[in-house]
């Protein structure tokens, strides 16, 4: 009989060498007991990551290696993970980031009864040297749709989300933000998500991600809005907020 899984975790792997054992360790180390790592190589050339990715499959049964044939981008990677998973659960841990031992078990419990099919946590941020950072990432008890409109307080990897629903609105054009079209389409259709506001992740700051360059990533979000369909005004006007809200979170 086939081991029943309650959590799969889908970690991208790309560019990511320096950091992926400690985010694995992070992810194997969680209190709950029944649950799979899956590690999907998006063809990273110019480091070890994929060889690094390999090494942490055969040393640990839990771990998962899957591999692309060529550079597909990170939404793509996740979508992989997730057609592969075999948990009722899916949680995203991004290469750079890690969790406190508690992170899915305390999503778990906070789940029960309600009905809710995504759970995301607040965070701590930290530097590339490890030092923690002046800023802890909040959320509300319920996000909804209209809510997350005016600014994306879901950090993709304090996100906890039924399987099935992630297999409904893949990720989709990694040149935007391809996480928050997915939550807002999941908002819109299943109703508010869960947030438990604890630091639960520890969410790595690396200069040159998409995060750390903010006149590329309002850019992207920006025409995140228009790809939504969302008629001009009123996208400036979630715009503006997401500045305001971004310029909290940061700085």
């Amino acid at each position: 009989m086939e081991e029943k899984i309650l959590c799969s975790v889908v970690i991208p792997v790309y560019r990511c060498e320096k950091y992926l054992a400690e985010a694995v360790r992070s992810a194997l180390g969680q209190t709950v007991g029944s649950l799979e790592v899956l590690l999907i190589d998006d063809c990273s050339t110019e480091d070890r990551s994929g060889q690094v990715a390999r090494g942490l499959a055969e040393q640990d049964s839990r771990v998962h290696y899957l591999r692309h044939g060529e550079n597909r981008g990170s939404a793509a990677a996740r979508n992989t993970g997730v057609q592969a998973a075999r948990g009722e659960w899916v949680a995203f841990l991004d290469a750079d980031d890690l969790w406190l031992p508690d992170k899915l078990e305390r999503q778990l419990k906070a789940l029960e009864g309600t009905g809710r099919v995504l759970c995301c946590t607040g965070a701590v941020f930290f530097r590339e040297d490890g030092s923690r950072g002046d800023h802890l990432a909040q959320v509300p008890p319920l996000v909804g749709e209209g809510r997350l409109r005016y600014g994306n307080v879901i950090i993709t990897s304090s996100v906890l989300v039924k399987r099935e629903v992630m297999r409904q609105f893949p990720m989709e054009r990694s040149d935007l933000q391809e996480d928050y079209i997915a939550w807002l389409k999941i908002l819109r259709q299943y109703g508010d998500a869960l947030g438990v506001n604890e630091p639960l992740v520890r969410y790595r700051i690396l200069e040159g991600s998409k995060s750390y360059n903010k006149a590329s990533s309002a850019l992207r979000t920006w025409r995140t809005y228009r790809f939504m369909g969302w008629p001009l005004l009123r996208s400036i006007g979630y715009f503006c907020s997401y500045i305001v809200h971004g310029l909290r979170r940061y700085w």
